[in-house]
């Protein structure tokens, strides 16, 4: 992902990402306990550096002994706010875009030589889905019903891969906002995102126009609210 890009983001949603920022500060003075796996900085040293942080963001001049006291601790930053975006606070915006801004303002490249620091810029290993337990769903359409359980599995898996990205304009039946779905399968979802192992979201395609999401909302709405292009099954209806 470009920097410029990323940095455009932060910028364009600044008021949200302060917002986010003073609330996770007010969590850590509160929290601190259960942030100490995520760092080996003291709660002074992270709540001063986070703040040096939030003054880049406002475009607040901030001095050279204050940005080489933030990069000494970009490491355990990074997974701080991270941890505080992934389990108790969500952050408005995908969280690379936050890490690369950071990155560059400290002179640090994030991205290559952090990837251990950012969970949800690894690969993913994506499952084939269970056709016969999304049976239940594929029962929605009219063109499923009609062929049957046993068709529909033998046609489901002879389908192909593609990205959310290729076909988002002609995707249908998503909701993509993360936070209002139901909190069950956003845990699973969590849970799943940190093995990087994800059942791939199941679509239907009736053309090269038309196209819906018949299961794995949850995962597709998760993966991309953390910066993922994620990838779908595509059942094909169109020949």
């Amino acid at each position: 992902m470009d920097i410029k890009f990323n940095e455009g983001i932060v910028d364009s949603s600044k008021e949200k990402v302060l917002l986010w920022l003073d609330k996770s500060l007010k969590w850590i003075h509160i929290n601190w306990e259960d942030l100490k796996i995520a760092s080996s900085r003291e709660k002074k040293e992270t709540i001063a550096a986070i703040m040096i942080l939030r003054k880049m963001i406002a475009g607040e001049e901030v001095t050279n002994y204050q940005k080489r006291f933030l990069k000494a601790q970009t490491g355990d930053i990074i997974k701080i706010l991270f941890h505080i975006s992934l389990k108790f606070i969500p952050l408005p915006i995908p969280f690379s875009p936050l890490a690369v801004f950071l990155g560059k303002k400290v002179g640090i490249n994030v991205l290559p030589s952090s990837q251990n620091l950012l969970p949800e810029q690894k690969d993913i290993l994506y499952t084939k889905p269970n056709f016969n337990v999304e049976w239940d769903e594929a029962m929605r359409y009219p063109e499923f019903v009609e062929m049957g359980k046993d068709k529909w599995i033998d046609v489901a898996s002879k389908g192909y891969t593609t990205s959310y990205n290729a076909i988002k304009s002609v995707l249908g039946n998503v909701d993509l906002e993360f936070d209002t779905l139901e909190q069950p399968k956003k845990e699973r979802f969590l849970k799943a995102i940190k093995t990087h192992t994800i059942e791939i979201p199941l679509v239907v395609k009736f053309s090269d126009t038309d196209y819906d999401l018949i299961a794995g909302n949850t995962r597709l709405s998760g993966l991309v609210k953390y910066g993922y292009n994620p990838k779908l099954w595509v059942v094909d209806l169109s020949k």
